[in-house]
């Protein structure tokens, strides 16, 4: 417990002090160290906690003079005023003793024959004595979190001695996740924590800013303000060992993904001479596969996001997805490739549709949360499974493909499975070769000229609706936020420009299918800056 000014006077006995003025700061001025002042020009080594010593001397001819000392030092945050009364100064002015009530600050008189020595000595003593104390406690308390530490812990236990210590359940929000963790059941609380904002729970709870590396990386909350000397140290040890522990749970992340990243990779992009190398990588990386695989593939809306800055929000929801996936898989291998995270997923053929379904939802769930928490919209691609994880490239191509058709094609929703692609599935294989392209060419060819781009105003944008909406120019219209009438005259312009009727069923088929190709011709450009369809 911090020593006060009352303290001073009830445990060294000084019975013949005279509080007269400031009584309403005796309990709560927390004295640190005596020292006498022998001038009113105390500006620059008073800096808060001075129990001051005046014999009087300076104030003899113009006692008033106290007044300012007392408002010097209570703007400097003294902790109380001792003047000698009877040898330099028969009484305190009446004026002096208004100030000292009006700021709350203690003006004591004290006996002539007192020795400023049988002050100091006394209230240092027991100052060092009560700072001993708090280092015990402050001690006892940093290796129960060091131990924490020590043992691997986690942050529920960190906040689980926190509370013991302050008598007030405790909480913690991970800036980077959005990861909510909480001491004890608080069930009172549990609703409020999980599902308000950050920025009204930090106007409702005391908390202290965990920061890592200059940036907040999370926030530790409390119930209620707390003023004991023990909760305080409690709460600033707790947030020494959270940025500890947040330290180097970052540190271990960046080793194992760069020390996984690369295995990963080799997968992904087949780099291994054989299968037998596959798995002794595997098993001194604590990886295991087993049996059927497929690659799933995490991105965001905007194709190079995560290329620019800020990088943070894709990785704090990537984590986010990632996080979910443990209901799933356990211990998934992961790693972060361009604007995506890749996954790779366990896929038994007698329980793929349930996972499948379950991913879905782990999806919906993650997106729903990211975008709350970053403002991001996520996107997932899912290859085919493979009969064992050798043949991951396969998946992982058909993942990359079905991402790209989701966020540059505009063809599937924000989660797809190749399994699930259609007709893409069949032009996937050809859409390259010679003659696809010359289709396409033959067929687009004078309207891709003439439009330049995909532009949500260019006429092959206009052309792509049409056909998505089975050649119905109403929808069009609506979904464009075009008057119907521009549009007519768009379908009007695109017949002119290709030199097709648009009315017959075989140019209609041609140009769907030319334009799917020219969809997937578009899904495999990498760093375009065209807006998603």
């Amino acid at each position: 417990m911090p020593l006060t000014v009352q303290g001073i006077i009830d445990q060294l006995g000084f019975e013949d002090f005279w509080v007269c003025g400031g009584k309403n700061g005796l309990k709560t001025r927390e004295v640190k160290t005596v020292c006498v002042v022998d001038t009113i020009d105390i500006d620059g080594w008073v800096s808060g906690g001075e129990f001051l010593l005046s014999s009087g001397f300076i104030f003899k001819d113009n006692p008033e003079e106290l007044g300012n000392l007392i408002e010097t030092a209570h703007r400097y945050g003294a902790a109380a005023l001792g003047v000698k009364v009877g040898r330099y100064i028969e009484r305190i002015p009446n004026d002096v003793i208004k100030i000292a009530d009006l700021l709350s600050f203690p003006l004591i008189a004290t006996p002539y024959h007192y020795a400023h020595t049988e002050i100091i000595n006394p209230v240092m003593s027991v100052i060092e004595d009560i700072r001993k104390k708090n280092d015990v406690i402050s001690a006892n308390i940093r290796n129960q979190f060091f131990e924490i530490l020590l043992t691997g812990g986690s942050i529920s236990q960190i906040l689980e001695v926190l509370s013991s210590h302050i008598g007030r359940e405790s909480f913690f929000i991970d800036s980077f996740t959005g990861e909510r963790t909480r001491s004890g059941n608080l069930s009172s609380l549990k609703s409020l924590i999980e599902e308000t904002p950050l920025s009204s729970i930090t106007s409702r709870f005391p908390f202290e800013k965990i920061e890592l590396n200059g940036k907040t990386r999370g926030y530790l909350f409390w119930e209620k303000n707390v003023s004991e000397e023990k909760s305080i140290v409690a709460i600033l040890e707790a947030k020494r060992t959270l940025q500890l522990y947040l330290a180097w749970m970052s540190e271990k992340w960046k080793i194992e993904q760069g020390r996984d990243a690369q295995y990963i990779q080799d997968i992904l992009y087949k780099r291994f001479r054989h299968d037998s190398e596959i798995s002794n990588r595997g098993k001194a990386l604590g990886w295991s596969f087993e049996g059927r695989q497929a690659v799933v593939i995490l991105g965001t809306a905007e194709p190079n996001l995560i290329r620019i800055e800020p990088r943070e929000p894709c990785l704090r929801a990537f984590e986010i997805f990632r996080s979910l996936l443990h209901e799933i898989q356990e211990n998934i291998p992961h790693t972060t490739l361009d604007d995506s995270m890749v996954f790779i997923i366990n896929a038994p053929a007698e329980n793929w549709n349930g996972i499948k379904n379950t991913l879905s939802d782990i999806f919906t769930i993650a997106k729903q949360d990211v975008n709350m928490k970053t403002g991001l919209e996520l996107v997932m691609g899912v290859g085919s499974p493979v009969e064992n994880v050798s043949l991951c490239d396969r998946s992982f191509r058909e993942a990359k493909r079905t991402l790209s058709l989701i966020k540059n094609g505009g063809i599937a929703p924000a989660s797809s499975f190749w399994e699930e692609m259609g007709i893409y599935k069949l032009l996937a294989p050809i859409y390259n070769s010679s003659d696809a392209t010359d289709f396409m060419n033959e067929t687009l060819g004078a309207l891709i000229k003439s439009s330049d781009s995909f532009r949500q105003d260019s006429l092959l944008q206009t052309l792509f609706c049409i056909i998505r909406n089975n050649w119905q120019l109403k929808p069009v219209a609506s979904k464009m936020n075009m008057h119907y009438n521009t549009v007519k005259y768009r379908y009007r312009k695109i017949a002119e420009v290709l030199g097709k009727d648009l009315e017959s069923p075989a140019v209609r088929i041609n140009l769907s299918l030319a334009m799917e190709l020219y969809i997937l011709h578009k899904s495999e450009r990498t760093g375009s800056d065209e807006k998603n369809i």
